[in-house]
């Protein structure tokens, strides 16, 4: 009966925290959409699309990985290789957030030029490769939180995620076009 409360516990926090989150990205994207006007909502789409074939290799399936290799050595009993497996994995994760980072770095000047047709998104694009490794640390460490049945840490950091990036825009934007930037220079 225990579990059963558990995995009801679970689904509720990871519906509750999906549902916060799509109503803060909603309110997120009509921010943005103030601030960028219509144009800059297109280039931000691109830009994303971009950004998220970067994210799709950086992180490369590891949650899933970490969470089968992790659940399995703790099914098995065996702590100390739930230890080794998640080290692993967090090794695995940076190497490809790193190499997913400096080849998005390398190739954001082709991308924005001759793909996104926009010379300046080379330099967004070049802004968002250092999230790329912590994307990928963070997919791993969800996969552990998953597998050691904590789901609630894993919600409480998607929710810190979503804020932190939610604040950095803000403050970024209140800091340009405080300055007198215009959003173009933003895009």
């Amino acid at each position: 009966m225990r579990k059963a409360k558990l995995y009801i516990l679970n689904g509720l926090i990871v519906s509750c925290v999906s549902l916060i989150l799509r109503f803060a990205g909603m309110a997120y994207n009509v921010y943005i959409s103030g601030k960028l006007g219509a144009e800059g909502m297109g280039m931000l789409s691109l830009i994303s699309t971009v950004y998220g074939l970067a994210v799709t290799f950086a992180t490369s399936g590891i949650n899933l990985t970490c969470t089968r290799l992790v659940a399995d050595a703790l099914a098995l009993s065996t702590p100390r290789e739930a230890r080794r497996s998640l080290a692993g994995c967090m090794i695995y994760s940076l190497v490809f957030g790193l190499f997913s980072a400096s080849l998005l770095f390398s190739l954001s000047s082709f991308l924005g030029e001759h793909v996104l047709s926009n010379r300046q998104s080379v330099l967004c694009l070049r802004a968002l490769c250092p999230a790329l490794p912590v994307s990928a640390l963070t997919a791993c460490l969800s996969g552990y939180f998953t597998a050691t049945r904590r789901v609630y840490k894993t919600a409480l950091s998607s929710i810190m995620e979503q804020c932190l990036k939610m604040l950095f825009t803000v403050f970024l934007f209140s800091q340009l076009l405080s300055r007198g930037m215009g959003v173009e220079a933003v895009m």
